[in-house]
């Protein structure tokens, strides 16, 4: 069953309304007709089996029953990205969100190549978002992750969460998945460097600021590779895979 993105929660019989990019899609990409039955995800994490009432000025749809509704959220996993060059942010995004990364936060580090242009942000950020809710429909999951920033260090570094990671690649003594055992924080931040890493001047200011420094084990990963692999280290720790 085709699943959609919509705003708000219903009741079975209630007529909701599907928009923008969502609404086109149905419409003119699916070409779907009235009769026709989606699932539909709402706020929350709850999902929807709905038929399709009007796919004309407007798609509306009448939700049949209520197939999820997770009124508790596990742990929410954030990724400050050092900005890569090229379009490996775009794979990184849609690598994280089938993993589970709920946020994502590009950050401009010391060692980026790539330096984003006022002028182009909205529009990277929107190709990233597109590429999120592209993966979170591929994966089966009911709430896309946010794309937000970019942000500086300094920004990064000074983030509120329960307990922030950054992976670094000279740490030897603290492994991922040791500083997740036994935490009861239920948002959790990742930081992962560009290509070149994380500078020390970085790392210290991360540290003044509470950011903890990890291992992701022997092997030093490729920047679009670490956050996957620093997520499912996370997620497994947490009992999530």
């Amino acid at each position: 069953m085709r699943r959609f993105f919509i705003k708000g929660r219903y009741e079975p019989g209630d007529v909701c309304r599907v928009c923008g990019g969502e609404a086109h899609h149905i419409a003119h990409v699916l070409r779907m007709r009235p009769g026709d039955e989606v699932l539909l995800c709402g706020d929350g994490g709850a999902e929807y089996t709905a038929r399709l009432e009007s796919v004309e000025q407007e798609v509306a749809a009448r939700i049949v029953s209520v197939c999820r509704d997770e009124t508790e959220q596990p742990c929410r996993i954030t990724l400050y990205q050092g900005i890569p060059k090229g379009d490996k942010l775009e794979e990184v995004c849609k690598r994280c969100t089938e993993i589970g990364v709920d946020a994502f936060v590009p950050v401009k580090c010391t060692r980026s190549v790539s330096k984003w242009q006022e002028k182009d942000t909205e529009h990277k950020l929107e190709r990233l978002r597109r590429t999120v809710l592209s993966a979170c429909k591929q994966c089966g999951g009911s709430v896309p992750a946010s794309v937000s920033g970019p942000v500086s260090v300094r920004e990064a570094a000074e983030a509120e969460h329960g307990l922030k990671l950054a992976a670094y690649e000279k740490e030897s003594a603290l492994s991922i998945m040791s500083a997740v055992h036994g935490s009861e924080a239920d948002d959790i931040a990742i930081f992962i460097g560009p290509e070149g890493g994380i500078s020390q001047q970085e790392m210290e200011l991360l540290v003044q600021n509470g950011w903890i420094s990890v291992s992701l084990g022997k092997r030093i990963l490729r920047t679009e590779n670490a956050g996957f692999a620093a997520a499912a280290l996370v997620l497994a720790a947490l009992g999530r895979i």
